[in-house]
């Protein structure tokens, strides 16, 4: 099955069952299933489709947002299965997978349910910390910290932090940090290892004044998500 994911349709990739299948797909597998559900968006070339204007000013070429995948059900699952195939043996039943609100939500609950394991968020507090209120972690159970996307590796330490605030015992973490997507360039956050389905790297991007989009006639827009959510999902 692996062979033909990327000679496959989009539409195809869409309708067709990854959830249940039994192999470890590639980098460039796991990249081609997030475009087919538009997670990952890059321009075509044609002069009348915008680009997006950059939160630092620039003029990006690419846009990935992985909220965009987890809309639904299907594609979550399957990133689910493909990262618990790089866990299964270490993670027990008494284990916890938590993450942070609100992008890791859904991945969270699919992980641990792939490993049959307990699942939780933290909560997003006004401060912008995460907190941990609603349940108890003993001192036998370890804890898995899961991010949908790793950048900066901020809300990873937040969620540790509230995770040790609001336990009276010593939490044990994993070594380790399951990333759906690594977009940081690290390969450790704290002393924990990433593991990752996908490592991006840093999109093309360009000063207003360079931007060959720009010289190409297309137009830049502010607040591209927006653009992109309008938009159906991709074809090929």
């Amino acid at each position: 099955m692996n062979n033909t994911i990327l000679s496959m349709k989009y539409q195809e990739v869409r309708n067709t069952d990854f959830v249940n299948t039994a192999n470890k797909l590639s980098e460039d597998e796991i990249r081609y299933i997030i475009t087919s559900w538009g997670g990952y968006w890059k321009h075509s070339g044609n002069p009348e489709e915008p680009h997006p204007l950059l939160t630092s000013g620039g003029h990006g070429g690419e846009f990935f947002d992985l909220s965009f995948v987890a809309q639904f059900p299907i594609p979550v699952a399957i990133l689910a299965k493909q990262m618990a195939f790089k866990l299964i043996g270490s993670v027990k039943e008494s284990d916890w997978v938590v993450g942070p609100s609100y992008g890791a939500n859904p991945f969270v609950y699919r992980l641990g349910a792939a490993l049959g394991c307990k699942h939780a968020v933290t909560e997003k507090m006004p401060d912008n910390s995460q907190s941990w209120t609603r349940f108890l972690i003993r001192d036998s159970e370890r804890v898995l910290m899961t991010e949908d996307v790793t950048t900066t590796g901020a809300s990873v330490l937040k969620t540790k932090a509230g995770i040790i605030a609001g336990n009276a015992g010593t939490v044990e973490f994993f070594p380790l940090i399951a990333a759906f997507v690594n977009r940081s360039g690290k390969e450790e956050i704290d002393g924990h290892r990433i593991i990752a389905l996908l490592r991006v790297d840093k999109p093309k991007q360009w000063k207003p004044e360079e931007c060959e989009l720009c010289r190409l006639g297309s137009k830049v827009i502010p607040k591209f998500k927006s653009y992109l959510a309008s938009q159906s999902l991709p074809v090929n």
